[in-house]
């Protein structure tokens, strides 16, 4: 495969990413985390109760979200089999076209297995312990509970301050107090929410961008 096509193929994976991308934005950021908070606000219950809704609304959406992703890498991986088989200037210079798509295809078929394990692992920040512990959800509940602390008195987030202050159940009256901070916060958590998962996509998309790169 020459490099040109090698580079097309690689801009299309990356828009295929930002498409992934998107989704997760969409479905997890605004349809799950945002939605949750603002409901959140409107009861007395805990932060730890807000962790525990997200977790269960986000595992509720996991089977859906894999098979929406994975049918932007199959999108790509249909793509690629054309430009390559269907290159007659390839085939005339003697490249094996068909062992390059078929290996192509296989790295995304890995990846469309692995896809369920790959949502778990960006949203997560790869940590392996619980599920919004920490990557990209878990520092949006950790503003919450910052914001949390603060208005309740508690500067610091150690040991059993941090523990008191998720498993307290805050009044109504008293979320209505950090309430716009944390608006504005979420606002600024979208950008980040965003650009972390697009770079974790990519790197868990790694497997494919080298075999275009070995094709070439």
């Amino acid at each position: 495969m020459d490099t040109n096509t090698a580079m097309m193929l690689s801009r299309k994976l990356d828009q295929t990413i930002l498409s992934m991308t998107n989704i997760l934005k969409e479905d997890l950021f605004k349809g799950v985390i945002v939605p949750t908070i603002q409901e959140w606000f409107s009861n007395s219950s805990s932060v730890q109760n807000l962790t525990d809704e997200i977790e269960l609304r986000i595992k509720r959406r996991m089977d859906f979200l894999a098979d929406k992703l994975n049918s932007q890498l199959m999108e790509f991986s249909e793509i690629t089999k054309t430009t390559l088989i269907g290159s007659g200037d390839l085939k005339s210079s003697g490249v094996d076209t068909e062992r390059i798509a078929a290996s192509i295809s296989s790295q995304i078929t890995v990846m469309v297995g692995m896809m369920g394990t790959i949502v778990v692992a960006i949203i997560s920040g790869g940590s392996g312990t619980a599920l919004i512990a920490s990557g990209p959800v878990g520092w949006i509940i950790g503003g919450v509970l910052a914001a949390a602390a603060l208005f309740i008195g508690k500067n610091k987030l150690e040991g059993k301050a941090r523990e008191m202050i998720m498993t307290k159940n805050i009044p109504t009256l008293i979320k209505g107090t950090f309430k716009k901070k944390i608006a504005a916060q979420l606002k600024n958590d979208e950008m980040r929410f965003e650009e972390d998962v697009y770079k974790m996509l990519k790197e868990q998309m790694k497997p494919v961008y080298e075999a275009l790169q070995n094709a070439a």
